[in-house]
């Protein structure tokens, strides 16, 4: 079963919208690829899919660095990934390709 992270109560400064603890949870789906997948769809669906949109990056962008470091300590615990790694360098790559993906697809 996940365990879920709360994501804040609201986004976009006060207007009011609400981002409830359900929308990011942390996934083990028993392999690293598996939970970053899971991460990547559920940020790529909050940022293209719903009201919250673009002002949802900078609300939700600490807690999603939070779910995918625990994810990531967890398969350096697994030794899916090597313990030296960089897990904050892994998370900004990961963050800025996935961003880059979906202004690609905005832009189109």
């Amino acid at each position: 079963m996940a365990d879920t992270i709360a994501t804040g109560n609201k986004i976009a400064g006060g207007t009011g919208r609400i981002v409830s603890g359900r929308e990011l949870n942390m996934p083990d789906t028993e392999n690293v690829a598996g939970d970053l997948r899971h991460i990547i769809k559920t940020v790529v669906h909050l940022q293209t899919r719903t009201v919250a949109g673009p002002a949802f990056l900078a609300e939700f962008a600490e807690r999603r660095r939070e779910v995918t470091r625990a994810v990531l300590r967890r398969a350096i615990q697994r030794r899916e990934i090597r313990a030296g790694t960089d897990i904050d360098l892994f998370i900004d790559a990961l963050g800025g390709a996935v961003t880059s993906g979906c202004s690609a697809k905005e832009s189109r």
